[in-house]
């Protein structure tokens, strides 16, 4: 889509702008006054069915019984993160992207600058935290200009 030119255009090198949340990622590359939609990540949510999972123990004296009925958030963060960053190493790679810009929940923003490679976390010039996915491309420009003023 074309960038509204009140905007930044990204003239000199393309721009990556990574917008992610716990289970779910959108990469947009923004270069010469047009935005795309490079790619879009996800990780459902694991369904179980009733009482899947579940255990018990019988010892002498005592009882115990339990069920796992969700992954632990945590590791669902960690997984999804890993997946975000070899995706973001992708785009850099295949498109010559000389710039990011990272939208991420202060929750996750900790594990995903772990799982990115150094030679991407040059390249970083603004996190904002928040959760932006649903967020529309161009208010996540309109952020990077106002925080470029």
């Amino acid at each position: 889509m074309k960038i509204q030119m009140q905007l930044p255009q990204f003239n000199h090198e393309p721009a990556l702008l990574i917008v992610t949340a716990k289970q779910h990622g959108v990469f947009y590359i923004a270069h010469e006054g047009v935005l795309d939609k490079a790619s879009v990540l996800e990780e459902p949510t694991k369904k179980y069915s009733d009482r899947e999972g579940f255990f018990s123990s019988f010892g002498t004296g005592y009882t115990a019984s339990g069920s796992v009925y969700e992954e632990n958030k945590q590791e669902v963060i960690r997984k999804f993160s890993k997946m975000a960053a070899a995706e973001a190493e992708r785009l850099v790679r295949e498109r010559g992207v000389g710039a990011i810009y990272l939208f991420v929940p202060d929750y996750v923003s900790g594990e995903f600058n772990r799982d990115l490679p150094g030679s991407l976390k040059g390249l970083i010039r603004e996190t904002f935290t928040g959760n932006y996915v649903d967020e529309h491309p161009f208010k996540l420009l309109e952020k990077i200009q106002a925080k470029k003023i």
